[in-house]
């Protein structure tokens, strides 16, 4: 079987920069390896993530989009993918919608957990990995990218940073597998880490 593992963090703090580095050192290492988006990754998860930015839809709806965004890449990606021994990593998953849907949107915590747990479709995930840098630092990334970050107001995003911080200590079933949380101020040195510590899954 292959490993499943998933990366969360606020924007800008180099997520999608560790997948990549990641992707790349395992198959390096020899092992055959595919890259998720969350919410994307299929037809029906790239609509779903043209209608998870603010304003668009109510928090509520953003989590349903991706935990159908989810499901569909579970479903059809991930899990024949582990199924053919590959290895599969994730540029968000749960974690970011604990964030973003309940912590910033509001959005009931109870409701999140069953919507969370439900879409997982019993798939444990094999490492989970939270990136963080500080919270000046982080700012700083942001206002220097052109993307704007979905239009997050500096509170929004202030609020996101502290979400991850509070998923760190919530003790819900939501990730049964260990989880690191990682600075990222030098992206090869968390890669580097992170391949320590997969490369050691048995």
């Amino acid at each position: 079987m292959g490993k499943f593992i998933t990366i969360d963090g606020p924007n800008g703090v180099g997520k999608t920069t560790l997948v990549f580095n990641l992707a790349n050192r395992l198959q390096e290492s020899g092992h055959s390896v595919i890259t998720v988006r969350e919410p994307g990754g299929t037809e029906l998860g790239e609509i779903m993530r043209e209608w998870v930015k603010p304003g668009l839809a109510e928090p509520l709806s953003q989590a349903f989009m991706c935990a159908t965004s989810r499901v569909e890449a579970i479903a059809k990606i991930i899990r024949p993918a582990l199924a053919e021994g590959k290895w599969v990593i994730s540029d968000r998953s749960v974690a970011s919608t604990w964030v973003y849907q309940y912590y910033l949107g509001g959005v009931d915590r109870m409701a999140i957990e069953r919507i969370n747990l439900d879409s997982m479709l019993g798939l444990e995930v094999d490492y989970s990995v939270i990136l963080n840098v500080g919270l000046d630092a982080l700012r700083e990334r942001i206002a220097d990218d052109n993307r704007g970050y979905r239009g997050m107001s500096r509170r929004d995003m202030d609020r996101v940073y502290a979400g991850y911080i509070n998923w760190r200590g919530d003790k819900s079933m939501l990730i049964k597998s260990e989880q690191r949380f990682l600075s990222c101020d030098d992206p090869m040195d968390v890669c580097e880490r992170v391949l320590q510590y997969v490369t050691g899954l048995k």
